[in-house]
């Protein structure tokens, strides 16, 4: 998910955990506590942000929530414009990283 559709997403991820294996958001830090990842039904997450983004401590916050909660994460930063889309070399990650949770 991108940006102001965060809130969303966090709450339906989180929420239906049987459903989903990971979460990708870019620009997006965390604004609620969530609860520890769980042996049951755990998920993996992918943060990403601009380099020059006005969020960037807010995002590594929710990355190191994240960890100390117990979720596996990766965090990668990029170059672009404001409001401008991740460039097709980190899109090309986020494919990879997809890919990676129908394996686990």
């Amino acid at each position: 998910c991108f940006d102001d559709s965060a809130a969303f997403s966090y709450y339906t991820l989180f929420k239906n955990r049987d459903l989903f294996h990971g979460g990708l958001f870019t620009n997006a830090p965390l604004r609620k506590t969530v609860a520890e990842n769980n042996d049951e039904n755990r998920l993996q997450l992918y943060l990403s942000g601009q380099k020059s983004t006005g969020s960037r401590s807010s995002l590594k916050k929710t990355v190191q929530f994240f960890k100390a909660s117990k979720y596996p994460i990766r965090f990668d930063t990029y170059e672009s414009k404001k409001d401008e889309y991740p460039s097709s070399e980190m899109l090309k990650k986020y494919e990879i990283w997809i890919d990676t949770l129908d394996r686990l």
